[in-house]
């Protein structure tokens, strides 16, 4: 059985974004990823990477079956560890998704968002 399998009956059967992940995902889509569940999922890992706060918003509108994102959920149930995966994956992504926007607001480009470089990284958020 895996992780997610064996993941907390207070887990979320599906995962989501807020209105405002949303707006996001569709910019980035567009402009630097080929889907929005890969900038999603970038997101994610940036906000892993960057030691962001899960996001504390409310309102998460459905978006993807927990199949779709399977491997992002079981690296989060071993990684974190977590019983609550995809809550987690929509908190993390939130996150992610707005620090992104911030440095985007700010004249970054996604790759000096994105660097593993802190002092590139010190004020986009």
């Amino acid at each position: 059985m895996s992780d997610v399998e064996k993941a907390s009956s207070e887990d979320k059967s599906q995962i989501g974004v807020t209105p405002a992940g949303r707006e996001i995902l569709e910019r980035l889509k567009g402009e630097y990823f080929a889907s929005e569940k890969a900038a999603f999922q970038a997101s994610i890992a940036l906000a892993l990477e960057l030691g962001l706060e899960p996001s504390a918003e409310v309102g998460f509108e459905t978006k993807w079956g927990l199949g779709t994102m399977s491997g992002v959920l079981e690296f989060l149930a071993w990684y974190l560890p977590t019983e609550t995966p995809a809550r987690a994956a929509e908190r993390l992504g939130d996150a992610g998704l707005r620090y992104v926007e911030s440095g985007i607001e700010t004249g970054k480009t996604i790759s000096e968002i994105f660097a593993r470089d802190p002092k590139n990284n010190a004020d986009a958020g």
